[in-house]
């Protein structure tokens, strides 16, 4: 049978390999939680996104049909009114009713280059979404692998050590134990 002091150099080596790899499993479950988390993150942020997409599509959206219909109403109830009057629309009115469809047009090109800028911040917000979480996952610490080799070596040491000391190794002595 081997000595105590072998046994407790065996049992150091397993043991310590044995902690290596609780170490090692409980660091990969921590990496799975965060990368879950990660994921989950970037599902919502997403969801967030299509929404102020749609709730900015609509918003002006709304302002450029506003604008078209308000410049639309005031050329219709100019030209009407002039109808009314017996008037032909013509030099100064007709400047004017001109004017009335710029402004709309000038309304409608401003909602619609605020729904382009508003779109590419939206653009970028979805980019960062996916860069935030490769980030994330990136900076996970690394699963260390147990020093199985370590351990081999170092039960190889006491095994050498008691065949040396005592002409028997690890496994003869065990043997011998097991024959007794």
């Amino acid at each position: 049978m081997c000595d105590p002091l072998t046994m407790l150099q065996i049992a150091s080596a397993v043991g310590g390999v044995m902690a290596e790899q609780e170490a090692a499993d409980a660091q990969q479950a921590a990496n799975d939680a965060a990368t879950r988390q990660a994921n989950y993150k970037k599902a919502n942020d997403i969801a967030l996104n299509n929404i102020q997409r749609g709730e900015n599509y609509a918003e002006k959206s709304d302002q450029a049909n506003k604008a078209n219909l308000e410049a639309n109403k005031a050329i219709a109830t100019g030209v009407t009114a002039a109808g009314e009057a017996g008037l032909q629309v013509s030099g100064s009115a007709l400047l004017q009713l001109q004017e009335l469809g710029a402004q709309g047009s000038t309304d409608v090109m401003a909602a619609m280059g605020n729904f382009l800028k508003e779109n590419n911040s939206l653009d970028a917000q979805w980019q960062n979404v996916f860069i935030t979480e490769a980030n994330t996952i990136s900076r996970l610490p690394a699963v260390k692998d147990p020093n199985y080799i370590g351990a081999a070596l170092q039960i190889a040491t006491v095994d050498a050590q008691l065949t040396k000391d005592t002409g028997m190794g690890i496994g003869d002595t065990m043997r011998q134990s097991l024959n007794s």
